[in-house]
């Protein structure tokens, strides 16, 4: 790291550390981030971005014009359900809950998340092309508090059944990624936010500096992430699955017939 003069900064060391602030009435902001540590800097410094996400700066500053953006942002975002389009990267960082926490300065407003409902006996109306946007309500309202319950503050339900495990040659040569996928610099913010829902969420493990890992796997730097398994589909222990050509599933389809297919 280096100074605004260009001159050196040595690193100690470094850590990850959740960072909070109380503002006057009583509102709670918090974020997650990297410290690092150095003999020749005898004050604390907050980051550019820490700033932004604990509210201490608007998001078009320095412009003037919307200074208390950053600070009213906060309040506003209490009471408030959690959308896509409205999460700020802000509120993604809060731990993920089961209900509101005051302690994070949210009373969100989003459904408890619940198990997917059973099927159906039957449909509320005939599934004609007609009532597309019928049926698109129905399932949307029905699958709110499930399905479709995409608030990151609360946990995701844990699946029935003994833990899956991966049988994998014993003598396999253990492989680690230790070098990041490069993305566009337009997708960087998305990715950012998405990964820490995701990590609050429990649905991936941040792998933290310092620590030695064997199995690593890089994933793509893309709003939808994937993940690179290739190198250990070569050790795994496969079972015979022989499935028919697209050419002849698609043959077998009946004339003016409908096929949907669900990907789970």
């Amino acid at each position: 790291m280096s100074a605004a003069n260009h001159s050196r900064i040595p690193i100690e060391g470094a850590f990850f550390a959740k960072l909070a602030m109380q503002s006057e009435n009583g509102q709670i902001a918090s974020c997650h981030s990297m410290v690092y540590v150095s003999g020749a800097v005898e004050a604390m410094y907050l980051s550019y971005e820490s700033l932004l996400n604990l509210g201490l700066l608007s998001r078009s500053f320095p412009s003037i014009s919307t200074w208390d953006e950053g600070l009213t942002a906060i309040s506003n975002s209490r009471n408030t359900r959690c959308t896509p389009s409205r999460v700020s990267a802000t509120r993604l960082l809060h731990d993920g809950c089961d209900a509101p926490n005051p302690a994070h300065g949210t009373n969100c407003l989003c459904p408890q998340r619940t198990a997917t409902p059973p099927r159906p006996s039957q449909l509320p109306f005939p599934c004609t092309p007609d009532n597309n946007k019928q049926m698109k309500k129905w399932l949307l309202d029905g699958l709110a508090a499930s399905t479709f319950n995409t608030c990151p503050h609360r946990a995701l339900p844990c699946m029935e059944g003994p833990p899956i495990q991966i049988h994998a040659d014993p003598a396999a040569t253990p492989r680690a990624c230790h070098t990041p996928a490069n993305g566009l610099l337009h997708w960087q913010q998305r990715v950012k936010v998405d990964l820490v829902r995701d990590e609050a969420l429990g649905v991936i493990e941040r792998v933290l500096y310092g620590e030695p890992v064997t199995w690593c796997h890089m994933h793509d730097s893309t709003p939808r992430r994937i993940v690179d398994l290739s190198p250990l589909n070569k050790f795994c222990k496969r079972e015979t699955y022989a499935m028919e050509s697209l050419f002849h599933l698609a043959r077998r389809i009946p004339k003016d017939t409908w096929k949907t297919v669900t990907d789970a």
